[in-house]
């Protein structure tokens, strides 16, 4: 498949398969002793959708997925602290869960109301979030210290690396963003506009200064470049929902696109992106 083929893709279930066979690397995560090649996160994806099977995520059905920070500062932060520190991103394992769920046919809540009333919760271990009764709770990070909250990470590790073989059509909803639902086949559409108007490709660099709280910013941040091939770095000091960095400076939500080249750097405003995809919703 070329690089610019997004068209090509009906789901983003397809997305996962294509970059089970592309060399290079997905994502780097500064402070991360190794970066993800595609194969190898790919796979992971596909074994993170098997394990979610096993706890109620299924077609049309729902999963929440809190990002979080996995590194272990506050072991109990509140809720103000969580709501701060949510959409910041310094592990791949939020997004092995949000694409786990998305290539079953299932919607993924990426800003999740407590208490969260779905089949499962993936979320940082030093979280504590209130969930309904039957929602299964994944923990990423930790370990987590309550028997019944099951270890992400290791759990996704044993998993059978093989595609889930639910099918998933363009209409199934997949990432939901404070109660705005966008499909793949509407995801993908805003993908296309991106990867054109930015010339993202197999040889760009996706640095992600946004956090992944709005659908521009994942979607910009994450989506394009992976259905092209690019490689998707993490900075150490990820802003926060407020726009603030580590120091309390005032940010532009973003994010940064640099060519093969390392020239010719674009910033992609992820409330720019989010406004285009709404009017893509409204169509």
């Amino acid at each position: 498949m070329g690089t610019s083929h997004v068209s090509e893709y009906e789901t983003l279930k397809d997305i996962v398969g294509a970059g089970r066979n592309r060399e290079g690397t997905a994502l780097d995560i500064t402070g991360r002793a190794a970066p993800y090649s595609y194969n190898k996160f790919c796979t992971n994806i596909w074994k993170a959708g098997n394990l979610l099977g096993h706890y109620g995520v299924h077609t049309m059905g729902e999963l929440a997925v809190a990002i979080g920070p996995k590194s272990v500062g506050d072991k109990s932060p509140d809720s103000s602290s969580r709501s701060h520190e949510l959409g910041g991103l310094d592990a791949g394992e939020p997004l092995l869960a949000a694409f786990g769920g998305m290539i079953l046919g299932a919607v993924v809540d990426v800003v999740p109301d407590e208490p969260v009333d779905a089949p499962a919760l993936v979320a940082p271990a030093q979280w504590q979030m209130e969930a309904a009764p039957g929602c299964r709770n994944l923990a990423y990070g930790g370990p987590p210290e309550a028997s019944e909250v099951i270890h992400f990470e290791r759990s996704v590790w044993s998993e059978n690396p093989i595609e889930p073989p639910e099918q998933v059509t363009p209409d199934d909803e997949a990432l939901r963003f404070a109660n705005e639902t966008w499909t793949h086949e509407e995801l993908l559409m805003s993908v296309s506009e991106l990867v054109s108007s930015y010339d993202i490709s197999t040889g760009t660099t996706v640095m992600l200064e946004a956090p992944l709280t709005e659908p521009g910013a994942f979607t910009a941040g994450i989506l394009a470049p992976f259905a092209v091939g690019a490689t998707v770095v993490i900075p150490e000091n990820q802003p926060h929902v407020d726009n603030k960095n580590a120091n309390g400076t005032e940010l532009e939500a973003s994010t940064r696109v640099v060519t093969a080249e390392q020239t010719g750097e674009k910033l992609i405003p992820a409330s720019k992106i989010t406004d285009s995809m709404r009017e893509i919703h409204r169509q």
